[in-house]
Parts: structure tokens; C-alpha cells; sequence
């Protein structure tokens, strides 16, 4: 492996490392970048750490693993066709495949995975719309807190899965984006069957074809080859060009970024009293925010303007990022939240150096952020504490009540 290429099926390009970042890219065997015809899909592949732990290079280069784990997933042995991407694996750290067990890990992965993003989209021909990232067992829930800037998710069980996502009510931010759940077929009662039916429940309807789930035997290697040809099908979704909607649930920090929006001081307690019999997702902070363009008459004249109108509960400040597409800035942008006018038709201009800030480190490589709006606004309880009856005023009602029936015995 570590003398470059191999020849069989897909290929394997040398490592590549930018600045402390090492990672390996998979090609399909006859890509040439100037002869390809049309743009390849792009797998960010955050690999699992138990496939073929007993490979010699593991002991000596830890790099090596990334290598090992594509090859075994997407290179195949060459007796069959492979999937048409291209696949950029970066290592973990510190022993070259480790994700987690790191207090620093959710800000470690997502910028490990943007900038595997960019790693791909700046040496290959691939669709920026067209980026998807895989997961192994519990990523799945990192993979999901940043999917609004995938076009997918491909999402594969590990070796040592002992039990389902802890916290399926994640898979309500998923709305309709395409998954691919690649399960193991020797856990499937105990884990793979367990995740289907959790993803079920929002995979309903027109929304059932996003989701497909293979039961999968592993490997020599360990590995949980997926069907290229149903694989080949998954890439070829795309992500939408702009993201006019959006409905998102939260109840821990990292999950208060969902493009193109970032929460602060959000609340994550629902503990209270009156909220502790509901479900989670019955209680937890919400966002609801939908673009568009409306017109109002101005002396006669019908003049348009942006409208970004939010409903944001368990929150009291946001930061929304500005892209071509969500507005027009050629228009002027009204802010809504919850109700109230925060922002009223205010031109906004590109500033090239928000686009630098954001996007020239491939932050968020499909959306081009231009310009920022920071808001405050009182925060919405998503179940309101009851009032409390003042004893005065209740004894006073009974008296009154009271009176009133005698009264009435009277009359």
C-alpha cells in the first residue's frame, strides 16, 4: 500500500497530508482528470476503527489505516464493479483512526470533514452538490448535526456496535435527506434492525425512497461492502442549490448550528416540573424558518423584498448566514422572529471578506456566505410554565362564587 497505486479495481492515490491532516483519496481505476467527462460524487469517509486491526502497517504507520479501511469499504477486490466516486478518507488522531474519546472531538470532526471537503473539491473534478459523508456507528449523530451541507449520508455499523443509536429522535433532523444504512447482518436483530425501525418512523410516505438499508455479511477483512450498483444510484442525489426551509430540533450545543444559522444563549434544560412527563421532541429548542420573496405597494408601485421568517423557541439570540439564493441581494431583507419584525428591509451588501472568513477555508463549500445578521430576541419556552393561581385572588373567587350560588338559592 505504501508504494502507491494498486491496479486492481479502484486505485488508491499516494497519502496526502495538509498541515497536520493526513488522508487518503480513492479514484475509480481509469479517472483522468482531464478526460472525465461530467463532475464525480465526492465521499467524505470518516472510517470505523475495527477493520482489519491486525494489518502489520497499523503497528509501524497509523496513517496507514485510512488507506486500509477505503480500500477494504470501496475498493473491492476487482471482481466486480465499484461504486463512481471519488472517496477522500482523513485520519483521526492521535493513532490515525480514533474519532471520539476526545473532549475536543465535535469541533475536531466537523472541521476534519469540511476540510476533506475541500481536499476533494479542489484537486478532482467532483459536483459540490453532490459531497456526501460516511459515518460508522455512533458518528451518525455528528454526521447528522452537519448533514445540511451534504447531499447524503452513508452510514455503516461498526465492528463493536454492541447496541442502537442511543438517541433515535436525532433522525427527526434528517427530513428528507438521503441515507444509506449499511448494516451488519450478524448484529442485526440486537442493532441494524433496531436503527431501521427508528428511521422508519420518519422515512414515511414520498420520504421512503431517501432512506435505503443493506444487510450486509462482513468480509475476510472485516469490512461491509456495500452493492455498487445500488450505491452508484445513492450518489447520484444531489444537494438542492438553495435551502429555503428548515425544521430542526435541538437539545445539546452541537446541535445548534444547522445551516444557515447558528444559536446562541439556548436553553437545554427541560427538566421542569411541568415538561418532565413529555417526549423530547415534544419539549425540546426548535427552529422553524422558511425564505421567500414577498412584494408590498409602495405609492402605487408593487416593490419586492426578502422575508426570512423564523420561529425559535428554547433560544434568545442567533447569528443567520447570508447566501446567494436564500436572499436576493438585490432586495432588501425583513427578519422575523417569532412574530416580531427584527430586521426591517435593509439592503445588505456582499462583504468579500465574510466570503473569505467562511468559505475560502471550505467551512461551507455549496453555500458562498457573503454577509452575516446577529439578532436578539426573548426566549420562547417550547412549553410554557403555568400560571400560578395567586391565593388571594382564588380565595377571593371563592368567595364570590359563593355568594353568587347564594344568590341564586335566594332568588
Amino acid at each position: 500500500l505504501r508504494k502507491g497505486r494498486l491496479d486492481v479495481g479502484n486505485r488508491l492515490e499516494p497519502n496526502y497530508s495538509r498541515g497536520s491532516l493526513k488522508y487518503a483519496v480513492l479514484v475509480p481505476k481509469d479517472y483522468d482528470h482531464v478526460k472525465v467527462e461530467q463532475p464525480l460524487p465526492l465521499v467524505v469517509s470518516l472510517h470505523g476503527r475495527a477493520i482489519n486491526l491486525r494489518h502489520p502497517a497499523l503497528k509501524k504507520f497509523p496513517e496507514e489505516r485510512s488507506r486500509i479501511v477505503v480500500w477494504n469499504n470501496w475498493g473491492g477486490d476487482g471482481k466486480s464493479p465499484q461504486a463512481n466516486a471519488i472517496v477522500v478518507a482523513p485520519n483521526g488522531r492521535p493513532d490515525g483512526f480514533r474519532w471520539s474519546e476526545e473532549p475536543e472531538v465535535d469541533f475536531f470532526v466537523k472541521q476534519t470533514a469540511f476540510l476533506a471537503q475541500d481536499v476533494g473539491c479542489t484537486n478532482y473534478r467532483v459536483d459540490p452538490h453532490g459531497v456526501f459523508l460516511e459515518v460508522y456507528g455512533d458518528a451518525i449523530e455528528t454526521a447528522i448535526e452537519m448533514h445540511t451541507v451534504f447531499a447524503g449520508i452513508i452510514w455503516r455499523d461498526r465492528e463493536d456496535s454492541a447496541r442502537p443509536i442511543a438517541e433515535p429522535s436525532i433522525f427527526k433532523n434528517l427530513g428528507n435527506k438521503p441515507l444509506f444504512y449499511i448494516a451488519d447482518a450478524a448484529k442485526w436483530d440486537t442493532v441494524g434492525s433496531k436503527n431501521e425501525a427508528a428511521l422508519r418512523q420518519y422515512y414515511k410516505g414520498d420520504n421512503a425512497n431517501n432512506l435505503v438499508v443493506l444487510k450486509v455479511d462482513r468480509d475476510a477483512n472485516s469490512a461491509l461492502k456495500h452493492d455498487p450498483e445500488k450505491m452508484n444510484t445513492f450518489l447520484q442525489r444531489r444537494l438542492p442549490k438553495v435551502t429555503k426551509e428548515l425544521h430542526w430540533y435541538f437539545w445539546r450545543p452541537s446541535l445548534t448550528g444547522p445551516l444557515p444559522l447558528s444559536l446562541a444563549r439556548a436553553d437545554y434544560d427541560y427538566d421542569d416540573e411541568w415538561t418532565k412527563d413529555k417526549a423530547l421532541l415534544d419539549k425540546c429548542g426548535l427552529i422553524k424558518m422558511k425564505a421567500s420573496t414577498q412584494v408590498e405597494t409602495v405609492e402605487g408601485k408593487q416593490v419586492p423584498y426578502n422575508l426570512l421568517d423564523f420561529e425559535i423557541y428554547e433560544s434568545e439570540a442567533m447569528t443567520l448566514f447570508l447566501y446567494e439564493g436564500l436572499v436576493n441581494f438585490d432586495l432588501p431583507i425583513t427578519v422575523r422572529v417569532n412574530g416580531k419584525i427584527l430586521q426591517d428591509k435593509v439592503k445588505m451588501k456582499r462583504d468579500w471578506l465574510i466570503f473569505e472568513k467562511f468559505c475560502m477555508s471550505r467551512m461551507f463549500f455549496a453555500y458562498p456566505i457573503v454577509n452575516t445578521i446577529s439578532l436578539e430576541f426573548p426566549l420562547r419556552a417550547r412549553v410554557p410554565e403555568p400560571e400560578k393561581k395567586d391565593e388571594a385572588g382564588a380565595e377571593g373567587a371563592e368567595t364570590a362564587t359563593e355568594g353568587a350560588s347564594a344568590d341564586a338559592g335566594n332568588g
